[in-house]
């Protein structure tokens, strides 16, 4: 089969996806990226293992998901193999080129490999090569939460490109500079839980996007309560009283909210909020033998909102149906009750 073309070139409904500036190339994006350099059913649920070998000017690296099997220099050009095992969707497949700070190493038995580029001056790189560098212990911490990391290796890579997102490219996120405060950290908390909810277990419709964006900023709020921050339940009455009725960020059903609204904050934030009332209402025990039991039976597959609420349903032995309805699929504020987690 024969693909060939300039991405950088090409757009679709006005959006460009494919970076490229400064010697520095990068090819992520959410929901599609896969299409603008190789020939893919560009769905979520068609999952697929990967080998990915991307030739560049000698002296400059290449960085991808999973492994790195193989570099080899031949005159001009040094081309770099990377295999990625383990099921995954076409649009969590990337790669960035350019000339980059690379480490890598083992932590707790997981290979670790991350990236910073060298368009940076000197002391934002090794800012940021500290910040990637903590990727290993977040991910060993994660999994206290959500049981084994699914994949054969991890890290981070922070381009000098200016996309305006991070994204959780499988095994090894993607960052623009994200300085070194407490939100950088919370941005690499936020990316890692990513690969248990969203790249190991998927969306099977775009729809059920909440439980991707909503599940990993409830591990912010997670993270930060058991490291000695605001605790999840704290975060939940915050955000609820600084919303009232009125305010629009009730009326999405985040259930269901649209091709134009994938990515609003309420699929963050109040998807974040469902999880902490639900774990309000069936304890912390159960919420995390739901997150666990989630991130086990659909491991390099799918699953849909359904799934999730009867999964929750069993494992509490709770009727959920009407908290959930309040929750995710009517367009306003929940009532301040117990049954929905708020009392």
């Amino acid at each position: 089969m024969s693909y060939h073309g300039v991405p950088k070139r090409l757009s679709y409904g006005g959006e460009k996806p494919f970076f490229a500036e400064k010697d520095e190339a990068l090819a992520v994006n959410q929901p599609h990226i896969a299409p603008w350099w190789f020939p893919v059913n560009d769905h979520p649920r068609d999952k697929a293992t990967y080998d990915v070998t991307v030739a560049v000017p000698r002296g400059n690296q290449v960085i991808g998901n999973g492994t790195l099997v193989s570099r080899r220099t031949t005159g001009a050009r040094t081309s770099y193999h990377w295999r990625m095992r383990q099921p995954m969707s076409s649009y969590l497949a990337f790669f960035a080129a350019g000339r980059y700070r690379v480490e890598s190493g083992v932590s707790h038995g997981l290979p670790w490999t991350v990236a910073v580029s060298k368009w940076f001056g000197p002391t934002a790189q090794a800012q940021q090569l500290r910040l990637m560098k903590a990727s290993p212990g977040i991910v060993r911490w994660l999994s206290t939460q959500f049981g084994r990391y699914p994949f054969d290796s991890t890290g981070g890579v922070v381009t000098s490109l200016d996309t305006g997102f991070a994204l959780e490219n499988q095994s090894r996120p993607t960052y623009p500079f994200l300085g070194n405060g407490h939100e950088a950290h919370t941005t690499v908390v936020h990316e890692l839980a990513h690969q248990w909810f969203g790249d190991d277990v998927s969306v099977r419709r775009w729809s059920d996007i909440w439980l991707n964006e909503g599940f990993a900023t409830w591990a912010e709020w997670r993270y930060d309560e058991t490291h000695g921050r605001t605790g999840a339940a704290a975060r939940l009455r915050q955000q609820y009283s600084s919303h009232p009725a009125s305010d629009p960020f009730w009326r999405l059903r985040i259930a269901e909210p649209g091709h134009k609204r994938l990515f609003d904050v309420p699929v963050y934030d109040r998807g974040a909020m469902t999880l902490q009332a639900l774990r309000n209402r069936i304890g912390t025990t159960d919420l995390l033998r739901v997150l666990r039991a989630w991130a086990a039976q659909h491991s390099y597959s799918t699953g849909t909102v359904e799934e999730f609420e009867a999964l929750a349903a069993r494992v509490s032995g709770q009727d959920l149906d009407g908290f959930f309805d309040a929750w995710v699929r009517t367009g306003r504020r929940p009532a301040p009750t117990a049954a929905n987690g708020l009392a």
